[in-house]
């Protein structure tokens, strides 16, 4: 957001900018966690643990 209000032309610094968007209550999206595919459903026999 910084960086758009900079190429706008608008003159203000970052800390500004992120105590204005947590006083909004606006956050940035994170990328979700990797997750596996399968999600282990599947019918393949699991191999028993030798350990």
């Amino acid at each position: 957001m910084h960086a758009d209000l900079l190429a706008q032309g608008f003159a203000c610094g970052r800390h500004r900018i992120a105590g204005l968007m947590r006083r909004n209550g606006i956050r940035v999206r994170t990328r979700k966690r990797w997750r596996p595919i399968s999600g282990g459903r599947h019918l393949l026999p699991v191999a028993p643990n030798l350990l």
